[in-house]
C-alpha cells in the first residue's frame, strides 16, 4: 500500500472524528507507523477499529473473495442481506440500506470502486 492510500485511508477516518476523537488518533500516530507493511496493517487496524459496528461484518466479509478480483455490487448486497448484516429500518429498503453501507466504506478508503 502506498503513502497516498494510506493517507486517504486516515484522512476517511478524521473526516468522521469530532476534535477530540482527532487529538486521540495523532496521540496514536507517529511518522515511523507509516513506514512498511506492519505499519500499513496498522493504519488498517485504526480504521476499522473506528467503524461503526454495522459495518465491521461487511468489512470483514471481503475476505471471502479473492483479492484484486471485481465483486459486483448486487451480489454484495443480496449476500450481505442473506447473512443478516443489513440492519432493517422503517424507512428504506434494505437493498438501499445495504448500497449505502457500501457507500460508507467507499468513503473511508476501505473498499475500491472498479466498474461503474
Amino acid at each position: 500500500m502506498g503513502y497516498l492510500h494510506q493517507i486517504v485511508i486516515i484522512s476517511g477516518i478524521l473526516a468522521t472524528l469530532d476534535q477530540v476523537g482527532w487529538e486521540g488518533i495523532v496521540k496514536r500516530l507517529s511518522l515511523t507507523m507509516i513506514v512498511g507493511t506492519e505499519q500499513c496493517k496498522k493504519i488498517l487496524e485504526l480504521n476499522y477499529r473506528h467503524l461503526p459496528n454495522h459495518l465491521k461484518s461487511c468489512i470483514l466479509y471481503f475476505g471471502a473473495f479473492q483479492e484484486d478480483k471485481e465483486i459486483p455490487i448486487w451480489r454484495l448486497v443480496l449476500l450481505w442481506m442473506a447473512e443478516g448484516f443489513v440492519q432493517k429500518n422503517d424507512w428504506e429498503t434494505l437493498e438501499k440500506i445495504a448500497e449505502d453501507y457500501i457507500m460508507a466504506l467507499i468513503n473511508r478508503s476501505l473498499v475500491v470502486v472498479g466498474q461503474q
